[in-house]
């Protein structure tokens, strides 16, 4: 987290104040579906990415992390559209982390792909978000690799929610 509370420029303070246990500790014990992939050289681990996929429901459409508390004002996106059809099961691609020595290699790319391949089969699942902090947006052209296309805003611009629809063809009875 470290590297994220690096480069904003949209309150700094509170990315410089996420740590594990107030940003991804919760988000993980409260995953309804999760998945964590880490990378090894040998013993040892040199990245990894987090993924989760919930039911959604229009009550979370409003919610708010407690991390976001001093940033939120009233009329603000939070990370759902109110256009999005809910409920629904949608995934967050929520983190990636790779050992800057091992930049490069590919890793990040191969880690993300296996964590997309199994959001993108899990039943019911009708799109996929990931939300990019402001000051990081050079990763945004790596995940309109994996089909993201720009959202919304979310918390005036704090973050940038990217959005990809996962299109599901209906069988055909005979």
């Amino acid at each position: 987290m470290d590297y994220q509370a690096s480069k904003p420029y949209i309150r700094t303070d509170v990315l410089q104040e996420m740590t594990f246990d107030n940003r991804l500790k919760p988000s993980f014990e409260n995953a309804q579906m999760k998945k964590v992939l880490v990378a090894f050289d040998d013993k040892n681990p040199i990245g990894y990415v987090y993924a989760e996929v919930a039911d959604v429901t229009e009550d979370l459409k409003y919610y708010v992390p407690e991390w976001a508390n001093n940033i939120y004002r009233q009329g603000q996106y939070i990370f759902y559209l109110d256009e999005q059809d809910l409920p629904a099961r949608l995934g967050t691609f929520n983190n990636i982390y790779i050992k800057p020595e091992y930049h490069g290699l590919n890793i990040g790319y191969q880690l993300s792909n296996k964590v997309m391949e199994w959001m993108k089969n899990i039943d019911g699942i009708t799109g996929i978000y990931v939300y990019v902090s402001n000051g990081n947006e050079q990763v945004v052209d790596f995940y309109k690799k994996f089909g993201f296309q720009s959202s919304h805003n979310v918390l005036g611009g704090f973050i940038t929610a990217y959005y990809q629809k996962i299109q599901r063809s209906t069988p055909k009875h005979l």
